[in-house]
């Protein structure tokens, strides 16, 4: 089982690109999962539009989805919280 937590872009289909904060665990290279905590609040609606995407990682990029939009864990005055799970190759 390896972890990852720290500083994330998030990539969606129109080329925009989103950091964030991901805290992702695999139980195996193509089992992996996680949460992304954007601190730019303004995003979210934008994000919610968007429920697939690249997880960029340095030079590694998984593809992820989040878990639907009730997921989405918004605190006063943010950060935003989803929770993802990835497709393929873990990016860490």
């Amino acid at each position: 089982m390896s972890t990852y937590r720290g500083p994330a872009d998030y990539l969606i289909e129109s080329g925009q690109k989103f950091q964030c904060t991901a805290d992702l665990t695999s139980a195996s290279p193509d089992d992996w999962g996680g949460t992304l905590t954007f601190d730019d609040v303004t995003l979210v609606h934008l994000l919610q539009r968007n429920p697939d995407g690249h997880l960029i990682i340095g030079i590694q990029s998984g593809e992820v989805s989040r878990r639907g939009t009730p997921n989405w864990s918004p605190t006063k005055g943010g950060p935003y919280i989803v929770d993802v799970f990835g497709s393929g190759v873990a990016p860490f």
